[in-house]
């Protein structure tokens, strides 16, 4: 669904990502163009003329009918196409370095082949925040017709900010929308506000995981056992601990389990493992047992050192040299991991695993940005929509999916999937995972009642912080949650 809205819609349908928009619209119909050069005009093939024949006329009550073709419905957004032709439009994104370098790739494809004759001029952004900071801080004339960021943040746009378009309109057009298959393709990721209203495309999306040493789980007595509930998930852990506690390396005392992470979608991954429900809005009360049971879990896990706090930010060397069994993160991490396998000359298998639910059943969120098309002119705005709908194509998706090692905004079918996605076991256990994921909340304000719900678990991994402390670290983050809510 939204996944598409995603972060938090969040990959996002829930990335379940059961975000979906009922949306229909008539399949395109139309002569097929070649691309041409951008400024080039179209060459025109004409049509050979049919050779003559000797015909024996029919009788009269004998000649076939002619039933003309019905034309192709005209589109309801009121430009020409050839008003889009020279056409300089601005997307504004960020992400990997990995995706900026598919996205450079993409948009030069575009240019050098759009039948319109559109040009995109792409500005990359060191990360979403300096994006969202200089979004707001353009005047009207100088923002983008389209930018890449999380529906979370957008969500807290007011009326001096840009304004997303609603596409609904553009997905159902008979002569520019989305054809019925490829709006069922991304039919788990899209985010709709409001009725029949759609503010935004998916981008790509990202998996909240966990990264496991399978190799030396086996060692530990574990092989073949994923866990598949949170005190298989802690047996392990304490497992690894009292492994390092033993060890002659001294380096290796007080590691070995899981490193502690508090971010929100770590926090609503362990919540929801033990039956907990997705915050709602400013309203939504974690005063209540599923989110008690992961709190004290959490909390013993930290006090029976069996999860551990790293000094260093990046778990991937740590991970590489056996000084954690699990750890949290996402595809984001991968290139991290491999090159920390590869200094510490490791040879372990590893893998990523959804968080264990107390019931057995896995949790997984999923996160991704959106693409925005903001108000400017109606020519402007197609122009705009016709590179998203480009960029939204199976081939285009498959292709930044292998470069950047995220899961497309859209369902892939097999044909469709690059040799290298095809090969890659991590990524096909990442895809098999897509379908039951959650999609982070996007409510206007939960950009501030994230990071307050991860302040708020980061206080278990402390050790002045005692296990009956958890209800009042609670109740303080509700009565934070309300205070903050009631400001202007």
């Amino acid at each position: 669904m939204m996944m598409i809205r995603i972060y938090r819609t969040h990959w996002i349908n829930k990335i379940p990502l059961a975000l979906a928009v009922a949306l229909s619209m008539a399949a395109c119909s139309g002569p097929v163009r070649q691309p041409s050069a951008i400024g080039a005009t179209p060459a025109v093939t004409p049509h050979p003329s049919p050779a003559v024949q000797a015909t024996i006329p029919l009788p009269a009550q004998a000649q076939p009918s002619q039933t003309p073709t019905p034309p192709a419905p005209a589109s309801a957004l009121g430009v020409q196409r050839a008003a889009l032709h020279g056409l300089h439009v601005h997307y504004w994104y960020s992400g990997s370095l990995e995706y900026q370098r598919a996205v450079e790739n993409l948009v030069n494809t575009y240019n050098a082949s759009s039948p319109e004759g559109i040009w995109v001029e792409s500005r990359y952004f060191g990360s979403f925040g300096g994006l969202m900071d200089e979004l707001r801080a353009a005047p009207p004339d100088s923002r983008p017709e389209m930018a890449l960021t999380y529906p979370a943040l957008a969500a807290g746009w007011d009326s001096s900010g840009p304004q997303p378009v609603d596409l609904a309109p553009y997905l159902q057009d008979p002569t520019w929308g989305l054809s019925n298959a490829d709006q069922q393709a991304f039919s788990i990721n899209f985010s709709a506000r409001g009725g029949t209203s759609l503010t935004s495309l998916p981008g790509y999306r990202e998996e909240s995981l966990l990264f496991y040493n399978q190799t030396w789980a086996s060692e530990l007595g574990f092989s073949g056992q994923l866990p598949g509930t949170p005190q298989d998930f802690q047996v392990q852990a304490c497992a690894a601990a009292a492994a390092n506690q033993k060890s002659k390396n001294a380096s290796l005392a007080g590691t070995g389990g899981w490193i502690t992470a508090a971010t929100p979608d770590v926090v609503l991954s362990w919540i929801a493992a033990f039956g907990g429900q997705d915050p709602t809005g400013l309203e939504f009360s974690y005063q209540n047992p599923a989110d008690q049971q992961a709190f004290a879990f959490l909390k013993g896990m930290f006090d029976a050192g069996c999860a551990w706090v790293s000094r260093l930010p990046d778990p991937a060397g740590y991970f590489a040299h056996r000084q954690a069994l699990f750890f949290s993160g996402s595809q984001n991490d991968f290139s991290a991991v491999n090159a920390a396998m590869a200094a510490a000359k490791s040879s372990d298998r590893w893998t990523v695993l959804p968080y264990p639910g107390q019931d057995g059943k896995p949790v997984v969120y999923a996160d991704g940005p959106d693409n925005y098309i903001f108000k400017s002119t109606p020519e402007r705005q197609l122009a705009a929509w016709a590179f998203l709908r480009w960029l939204s194509q199976a081939v285009n998706q498959a292709g930044l999916a292998e470069a950047a090692g995220v899961l497309p905004a859209r369902s892939l079918t097999e044909d469709q999937l690059t040799p290298g996605l095809k090969g890659n076991a991590l990524w096909r256990a990442m895809r098999g995972m897509a379908g039951s994921a959650r999609a982070m909340p996007a409510w206007p304000g939960w950009s501030e009642v994230g990071p307050m719900l991860g302040d708020a678990a980061g206080q278990l991994f402390q050790i002045y912080t005692k296990p009956d402390q958890v209800p009042s670290i609670l109740d303080d983050l509700d009565k934070t949650i309300q205070e903050v809510s009631t400001q202007p």
